[in-house]
């Protein structure tokens, strides 16, 4: 009898990944399209207040993006770890999180609704970036309004309160 085979992987892949947040670090996937995003809310629901590393390294999401980010939100002790990057959806919950550290090689992107999907959300987004960043409303409001790329590094995300440090 053979114990492991091709489809038990993804079995023993999702087994790792709850014990890792049970252990206290979320790994967010590059794209948490789709139902992702309602799963990792559904983790983080589940680790209770503990301490939890998130570990991000995301360049896409969807609209389930902001179930997540209410959830990191609410956690009450919560550190963001940005890789690579943390753009679009990535930046939504790096900003969630109570305290956030970036590499010196971390890039940021933000974009406005008309980019993607003409209209919406940019109040909304620029509301909740006015909320957790030092920037204010008008400013996040006005990078969303033309609906271009703003994509930046991690000296500017620190300055902007994106982050709290860069790693060393």
């Amino acid at each position: 009898m053979e114990l492991l085979t091709a489809a038990s992987l993804p079995y023993i892949q999702a087994q790792a990944f709850l014990s890792e947040a049970k252990a206290g670090h979320l790994w967010v996937p590059d794209d948490i399209s789709g139902p992702r995003a309602d799963v990792l809310a559904a983790v983080v629901r589940s680790t209770g207040p503990s301490p939890l590393a998130v570990h991000i390294s995301t360049t896409n999401g969807g609209p389930q993006t902001w179930t997540l980010a209410q959830e990191l939100d609410a956690h009450p002790d919560t550190t963001a770890h940005v890789g690579h990057y943390a753009k679009s959806a990535g930046l939504i919950l790096v900003v969630s999180c109570r305290h956030r550290v970036c590499q010196s090689y971390s890039r940021f992107l933000y974009h406005g609704s008309p980019y993607k999907r003409g209209g919406g959300d940019d109040d909304a987004k620029a509301q909740w970036l006015a909320k957790h960043t030092a920037a204010g409303f008008t400013y996040w409001r006005d990078l969303a309004t033309p609906g271009e790329d703003f994509e930046f590094g991690a000296e500017e995300a620190l300055e902007l309160g994106v982050v709290h440090e860069i790693a060393t």
